[in-house]
């Protein structure tokens, strides 16, 4: 039986519409340009979360030049697609916003934590959820309240967003389910076997002309939460080896073909822009041909890097 890693951005995307996952992660099609979206929040996190690494240890680092450097990386090796700011606006909103970050750290009374030496700050983590399943995600940070060494544990997401998420989407939010799933059940492996984790949360840079920090936490998920969040994966699993990907729209004012990469090629079958390693991606797509994996696991289906989870 194959072996299914997924992300929670993936089943994210599933739910979203199983096409689009069926086209990024099981084809492997990829588009010959970026969205800003997923450049700046890869740029941001390379600013931010060495701040938070850094001041972990003691030390006090400047997250404005890592940003601009990044951010000079990103449009040195990507096309990328600008659309309501352009990329020295960008760059602008982005230097304030890790401007503000150490004050709005601090406000937020969180410490990354350290465990066997290690900081705490992008750690991929991985759990069996069943036989042929696996869950893999990488929490931005985990956390305590101060200078904590003991007591429950606070996992914030950071995000460069266009706007603010809704107050109380802390308390609903799959990825965050997923990553106290992950946190949880490494524990051990982390150090940090008596070390429940107790509160999620959102640290969000608001990208606009006047850009701001936003955060919101919530209580940990109870084990009926979890439970359910389980099941959700193996029934993604489940759809995912009967190969069922249903094309889904939603309706015209919140379908989520308005900002899918591969709208061009779902909708006119225009393989121009796209490519694959796995093969042609027509033949891919129409079934003339099978993705071309390497390795001896026979189809080992990932999803792409945490797209969503940068931007």
């Amino acid at each position: 039986m194959e072996t299914i890693v997924l992300r929670p951005t993936g089943v994210m995307q599933f739910e979203r519409c199983a096409e689009a996952y069926r086209l990024s992660t099981v084809l492997g099609i990829r588009t010959a340009t970026t969205s800003h979206a997923l450049a700046m929040g890869k740029a941001g996190h390379k600013s931010i979360l060495p701040f938070v690494a850094a001041h972990a240890a003691g030390e006090a680092i400047d997250p404005v030049p890592l940003f601009r450097q990044a951010w000079q990386e990103q449009l040195d090796t990507h096309v990328i697609r600008f659309t309501k700011h352009s990329a020295k606006e960008l760059e602008e909103i982005g230097s304030k916003l890790t401007a503000a970050f150490p004050d709005v750290w601090a406000s937020s009374g969180l410490t990354a934590v350290v465990a066997k030496g290690t900081v705490l700050v992008e750690n991929r983590l991985r759990v069996a959820i069943e036989p042929g399943l696996v869950l893999s995600g990488e929490p931005d940070i985990v956390a305590s309240r101060g200078n904590q060494s003991g007591g429950g544990l606070a996992i914030p997401d950071a995000k460069f967003a266009s706007g603010s998420a809704f107050d109380g989407f802390a308390r609903v939010s799959d990825q965050l389910t997923a990553y106290q799933l992950l946190v949880r059940f490494n524990a051990g492996t982390l150090g940090l076997a008596d070390r429940p984790v107790s509160e999620l949360g959102f640290i969000e840079g608001v990208k606009n002309k006047e850009p701001r920090w936003t955060m919101q936490f919530a209580a940990a998920r109870d084990d009926t939460s979890l439970g359910a969040y389980v099941e959700k994966l193996k029934m993604t699993a489940a759809l995912i080896r009967k190969g069922y990907f249903p094309k889904r729209s939603g309706n015209a004012f919140e379908s989520p073909c308005g900002e899918c990469d591969f709208r061009q090629l779902c909708l006119d079958r225009n393989p121009e822009g796209y490519t694959s390693a796995y093969g042609d991606v027509m033949d891919l797509v129409e079934g003339r041909s099978e993705p071309r994996r390497r390795g001896k696991v026979s189809q080992v289906i990932v999803d792409r890097p945490e797209d969503a989870e940068a931007a």
